[in-house]
């Protein structure tokens, strides 16, 4: 039997939730822009310019991290991959 791989999701407007995030043990780390799920729509553009922050500022290794964008028709989506670090 192999280990269970754990995911969180973490809203993408909280630096307070994506350090902690940063430092447990979850295998892969999401990061979340899509207001249906936990970003209400005024805080959008908070979420893409904090998740940038936090994970620029902790150097984290990108295979653990992943960050949800909104829906490739969503007038949302170019400005969730304009906001993505550049070293992702």
């Amino acid at each position: 039997m192999t280990a269970a791989l754990s995911w969180l999701f973490v809203p993408g407007d909280s630096a307070r939730k994506i350090e902690r995030a940063l430092q447990g043990e979850a295998e892969a780390l999401i990061f979340v822009f899509v207001w249906e799920d936990s970003v209400a729509a005024g805080y959008k553009s908070a979420a893409r310019e904090v998740t940038a922050a936090v994970l620029a500022a902790a150097r984290v290794a990108p295979v653990r991290c992943w960050i949800r964008l909104n829906a490739l028709a969503s007038p949302e989506h170019a400005a969730d991959l304009a906001a993505l670090p550049a070293a992702a």
